[in-house]
């Protein structure tokens, strides 16, 4: 890719009709470079059996974007006259690069049916790979990244890290604060290549909250003069990641502040695998990012523990599902982001164990320290680990055993046979890739 070029597609992959979908064709987009980093996808698609409902553009297992499928086709009708849905068969996207890995494979994936009759099917692979979004050169804090998922102890280790002096973690039992997020998906919304597009053809109610976002109706089509939306997106993408830059930086300056942190130069914060992680790692040139796991069956017994000391509605996505097994096949897709984030970037983050964390605390904490390059005095990393002891009454919330020692190995007498069955199925490739034995 040269350097004009912010975007390149590199192949459509198509599938062939045949089980769910009884005919399909993607036009757009093909291979070639963009002046900008977005592109457009549109296409249509019938299913053999079911109605199709919804395109899925998908990373890792994890929709990024959805969009309804329900513009009409020239000429689909013509050819299945008789079949439901060919009136109405077309979908289209505007998509962004930016939050997708540098080489990305972004599959697409099409839900048909409705209520409790769906199926889902795979219709492409779009492989492309994209120039990185460059950030500001100085900005004062870094961002260190927890990544993983609830009930794996990232509270207590986000504690941890607070007893550094170079690192801002802000009250993680109170609070969770997600400022990175909150403006990393700024900039992705305002960079989308809808919401470029809405200040030139806004075709919405105006007095509708959001209208200028890509709320998940049909994108809106190209601009129709030639170089317009590539000149727009390129003016607006520096000075709004300054801007965004800049909102972080100020915030983790209050915060740092009232931590009493004056030579904190890190933030760190909890984040989910995908999007928010990948952008950050492209505008700041100083990032850290810890993959924080547990026993994957311990996390999903603590899960129902925490459920039954909180009482009220279920957490965690537990109120969607039927039963304890359907819940724990609701998390496959986490899984498989968080597999395929660490094995795309796992040599520039590093991995902690929770199960470590807690038996060899020294060990664990002196490789974590020298990996995000603070200050490793005997004195900080004491203080570190001492406070892995700490009780206090935000810790006491989100306890569910007498001690963190006694949280390990938790499933073995907390699941049933089918949900241990349930979890092996679901998080096998994970189990081994992150060291925990089958069984």
């Amino acid at each position: 890719m040269t350097s004009a070029a912010p975007l390149e597609i590199l192949a459509v992959d198509v599938a062939s009709p045949g089980g769910e979908v009884l005919g399909l064709d993607l036009p757009v987009p093909r291979p070639g470079s963009a002046r900008t980093f977005g592109f457009d996808v549109r296409g249509w698609v019938l299913g053999s059996r079911r109605r199709a409902r919804h395109i899925s553009f998908t990373v890792d297992g994890t929709p990024l974007w959805q969009v309804p499928v329900a513009r009409a086709w020239g000429g689909v009708a013509e050819h299945y006259p008789d079949v439901p849905g060919a009136d109405r068969p077309g979908f289209r996207a505007a998509l962004s690069s930016l939050p997708l890995p540098r080489e990305f494979a972004l599959e697409v994936r099409v839900v048909l049916g409705e209520g409790g009759d769906t199926a889902s099917a795979w219709l492409a692979a779009i492989r492309g790979r994209r120039a990185p979004l460059r950030g500001e050169d100085d900005p004062r804090f870094q961002p260190l990244m927890v990544t993983g998922f609830s009930r794996t102890g990232s509270n207590l280790f986000l504690r941890m890290l607070g007893a550094h002096p170079e690192i801002v973690a802000y009250r993680p039992f109170f609070h969770e604060p997600r400022v990175s997020t909150y403006w990393i998906d700024v900039l992705r919304e305002l960079t989308e290549p809808a919401s470029i597009r809405r200040q030139i053809t806004p075709r919405a109610n105006l007095a509708q909250r959001g209208w200028w976002l890509d709320t998940g109706a049909l994108s809106p089509a190209p601009l129709d003069d030639e170089g317009l939306e590539a000149d727009l997106a390129a003016g607006s993408l520096q000075p709004l990641v300054r801007l965004c830059q800049g909102r972080i930086d100020a915030a983790y300056g209050v915060l740092a502040a009232r931590a009493d942190r004056p030579e904190a130069s890190l933030f760190a914060e909890k984040h989910l695998p995908g999007h928010v992680p990948t952008m950050l790692w492209d505008l700041y040139p100083g990032a850290r990012e810890v993959f924080l796991v547990r026993d994957f069956r311990d996390m999903v017994a603590s899960m129902f523990r925490a459920d039954a000391k909180w009482g009220g509605e279920p957490r965690f996505g537990r109120a969607v599902a039927t039963d304890h097994e359907q819940f724990v096949r609701g998390l496959r897709p986490f899984a498989q982001d968080l597999q395929g984030s660490w094995e795309r970037r796992r040599d520039s983050a590093h991995l902690v164990r929770y199960e470590d964390l807690i038996t060899e605390p020294e060990q664990t904490v002196t490789a974590l320290v020298r990996y995000l390059g603070v200050d490793a005095g005997t004195g900080v990393t004491r203080a570190m680990v001492d406070s892995l002891a700490m009780r206090d009454e935000g810790s006491e919330i989100y306890r569910t055993t007498a001690s963190p020692a006694a949280s390990i190995g938790l499933w073995r007498e907390e699941l049933g046979p089918a949900v241990k069955a349930t979890c092996e199925e679901v998080f096998a490739p994970v189990l081994e890739l992150f060291g925990y034995a089958a069984g």
